[in-house]
């Protein structure tokens, strides 16, 4: 228990820019009757354990103009680490204190799991999604998800910032004192009734149950509940609606949020991709280079888009060099333009699952829905389904090469996730390079975004041809079947 709230209070995260400009959420209905129970007439509280198999299923690809993603990811299969978190563009306050709360995370994990390898090898993962925004609001849920070794752990917060105070703050800071009491109380009855044993929490994290609070389409309470806080860990999660407006037990920032998450509030851009797009437009092709001949490199970018991937691609396209790109499912929405600009400038579109989890530790049907769902987004979006895959921290099994796709691997690996050095980026992958060499980076990173330029530059001057991973294996690229270089 101890370390969950420690964990919690690492992860605190918020999203808003003062000057985000996106029209208002519609208001809500009349007020309805309040009390400590469900209102007369209106269904009872409704609290179920949460399906982690479902609930990974159910992906959102809501967005707002500037919202993008980074990533702190450290990518060693014996303790992986990718902790996912938003960024706002030209917000740089924002930007700076919840990039610095992500290495926070990423640091206590390090320092509290020492690097184990195998089927114990401990895990960090955070993922994060956009609840509501309004002209003033807006509202994240951060889920994180830690792996010690002998068993794991799934935590549910949500982090809500109104531009009246401008001031991030956790679910539990909707709710007055008298509504934290009476929604407790409720959350805990709720659980009783679907059998499981549930307890007042211990003091240190009354508010900690609550963290997870947001609202329903309807206007609804919702709260997604943490292992541990009310039940036993071995209970898992649970999600609990309390039925009835909630006006009278909300702070002001809480009726804010739930102002901007009523159901058909607008404001939302229309989800990237949530229409089949039509194949790419794509120039005229540049005359194929035969790597058998020619000296060949394939430069590779994994974790994005990001904020900065665009100006990767405008480096390689001053060179007349081409790139493959191993895309993140839960980012790809996040920069649409980006991924389509990749498939019309002729780059190579990759696949590098869904959220970056560590794929030997999951079942044959996980691994699947991982690398297919993402697949689905970026040719929703791009009208190209991706034809090679990369594994997170390049771990993969036999039932990840049952998935037959072509997995795509490397053999100079930049270390740029490490050093965040643009000068050592640029050393390792110019030094390293060979013919045949498939180059490791990652485009979310601005050190590696910065790099690129004079990567591609002293590459080319070298006599290098920069293409992508297929055009450089042939035939060795092949379903199911691994490739790192020639």
């Amino acid at each position: 228990m101890t370390r969950a709230k420690r964990i919690r209070e690492k992860h605190l995260s918020v999203l808003l820019a003062a000057t985000l400009t996106l029209t208002l959420a519609a208001c809500g209905s009349e007020p309805a009757e309040e009390s400590a129970q469900p209102p007369a007439g209106v269904t009872a509280d409704v609290a179920k354990r949460i399906d982690e198999e479902k609930a990974h299923k159910e992906q959102t690809e809501k967005t707002i103009p500037g919202l993008s993603a980074a990533q702190v990811a450290d990518d060693d299969p014996n303790r992986p680490i990718s902790v996912k978190y938003p960024q706002l563009n030209n917000y740089k306050p924002f930007n700076d204190w919840i990039s610095k709360q992500a290495e926070q995370t990423a640091e206590t994990f390090r320092s509290e799991n020492p690097a184990k390898g195998g089927v114990v090898a401990p895990e960090l993962t955070q993922n994060w999604r956009l609840l509501a925004a309004s002209e003033t609001t807006v509202g994240i849920q951060l889920e994180t998800h830690t792996f010690s070794g002998a068993s794991g752990s799934t935590e549910s917060r949500t982090v809500w910032v109104d531009s009246a105070n401008n001031q991030p703050q956790e679910g539990s800071a909707l709710l007055t004192p008298e509504g934290q009491t009476e929604v407790r109380k409720r959350i805990i009855e709720a659980i009783k009734k679907t059998g499981a044993a549930a307890n007042e929490p211990d003091p240190q994290h009354t508010e900690a149950v609550i963290a997870g609070t947001s609202f329903t389409p309807a206007g609804d309470l919702h709260i997604i509940v943490s292992q541990g806080m009310v039940t036993s860990y071995s209970e898992g999660r649970f999600e609990v609606t309390l039925q009835g407006d909630p006006t009278s037990k909300l702070t002001p920032l809480g009726q804010a949020a739930r102002k901007a998450s009523l159901q058909g509030a607008p404001g939302f851009t229309e989800p990237a991709g949530s229409k089949p797009a039509a194949p790419a437009t794509t120039a005229a092709p540049a005359p194929k280079t035969d790597c058998n001949v020619e000296k060949c490199v394939a430069l590779t970018f994994d974790d994005g888009p990001g904020p900065g991937t665009h100006k990767v691609l405008d480096a390689l396209d001053a060179h007349q060099a081409k790139g493959t790109f191993f895309i993140l499912g839960e980012h790809a929405p996040l920069h649409p333009d980006a991924l389509k600009r990749m498939a019309a400038e002729g780059h190579e579109l990759g696949n590098h699952t869904l959220d970056h989890k560590l794929l030997t530790k999951l079942s044959p049907e996980e691994q699947r829905r991982e690398i297919e769902t993402t697949t689905e987004t970026i040719k929703r979006i791009t009208g190209q389904a991706p034809k090679t895959f990369r594994p997170p921290y390049g771990a993969y099994n036999k039932d990840t090469r049952a998935v037959k796709i072509p997995i795509i691997l490397w053999n100079v690996d930049t270390q740029d996730w490490k050093t965040r050095s643009t000068a050592k980026t640029v050393e390792s992958a110019v030094n390293s390079a060979r013919p045949g060499a498939v180059i490791l980076m990652h485009d979310i990173h601005d050190s590696t975004v910065q790099a690129v330029p004079e990567i591609a530059q002293k590459l080319t001057e070298k006599g290098f041809k920069l293409v992508t991973v297929s055009e450089l294996g042939g035939e060795k690229v092949r379903p199911g079947e691994t490739f790192s270089g020639r």
